[in-house]
């Protein structure tokens, strides 16, 4: 029969060893046995009392040798209890709501990643019937082209995913499939694009025109978006014979929107031309 506990078993660094303390409320069962010079001790995970599961421990009351209060020992027990309750916190819990039954998987709401810039609507699914040429340096038409449109954030925040509406145009002489190659840059509005930010790697295949893609772009590092500050979504293809289109928004004519020829996103000294203003800038959305 176990004692009601009328304290808590440990702090953040030690532990007491009187029977039946309570070692922390959780949600789950389990039970670990231990061994010391003889005398078993168990700790165990208990059914619901009051609003929450208890933790206790316990030695076999057959057990009359006492157990050392060294801190060796009191480390011990203080690790495997906290390693438990650690893998309990997950743990699922069946409900009934309304009649109907179901498990809760999660301890939080799953949320969508936090929207930083859109000119194309939800997962960038709106944009016009026309796209700018990202092309390799082989093509008769628009050779080297190369497009970075630029974004700001409103907080500080991490970069999860990038989408383009994107398309494999072959009219011009180009190959029949293709990659695009991304980059996120920083900048600023006034000045253009000036230094690489992260590499981006393309999810999914870019289909053959007169299929297009929302295309989605993912960093291979970890990014952070200050506050305020201007950065560059830029799309090139190193491939000469392979031309893409990105395709153009809708409205957006006030976004930062640059081009040039060099076939780069990132290499050191290219001269970039100020688009904007002067023609609706590529569909795109930042999360």
């Amino acid at each position: 029969m176990l004692k009601r506990p009328s304290r808590k078993c440990f702090s953040a660094r030690t532990i007491d060893l009187n029977e039946g303390c309570d070692i922390g409320p959780q949600a789950a069962s389990a039970m670990i046995l231990l061994d010391f010079d003889g005398e078993q001790v168990r700790i165990l995970s208990l059914g619901a009392v009051g609003p929450s599961n208890v933790w206790r421990w316990f030695r076999e009351p057959s057990k009359t040798k006492i157990l050392r209060r060294n801190n060796i020992v009191k480390k011990v027990l203080c690790g495997v209890a906290v390693a438990l309750l650690l893998i309990t916190v997950a743990s699922a819990q069946d409900f009934t709501r309304g009649g109907v039954q179901g498990i809760d998987l999660h301890d939080s709401v799953v949320l969508p990643p936090t929207l930083v810039f859109s000119n194309c609507g939800t997962h960038c699914t709106s944009y016009s019937p026309s796209g700018y040429y990202i092309s390799g340096t082989g093509l008769s038409t628009g050779a080297g082209q190369t497009l970075a449109m630029g974004f700001s954030a409103g907080t500080t925040t991490t970069f999860t995913v990038a989408y383009t509406p994107n398309t494999v145009y072959t009219s011009n002489g180009g190959s029949s499939t293709g990659r695009m190659t991304a980059f996120l840059l920083n900048g600023s509005a006034t000045t253009g694009p000036t230094t690489s930010l992260s590499p981006l790697r393309q999810l999914g295949t870019i289909p053959d025109y007169t299929t297009i893609a929302t295309i989605k772009y993912k960093a291979r590092r970890a990014v952070t978006f200050k506050a305020g500050t201007t950065y560059y979504l830029c799309e090139t293809e190193p491939v000469a014979t392979v031309q893409l289109l990105w395709m153009v928004s809708n409205s957006d004519l006030t976004s930062p929107f640059w081009f040039q020829d060099a076939d780069t996103c990132t290499k050191t000294g290219t001269v970039w031309l100020n688009a904007t203003g002067a023609a609706n800038g590529a569909a795109f959305e930042i999360n």
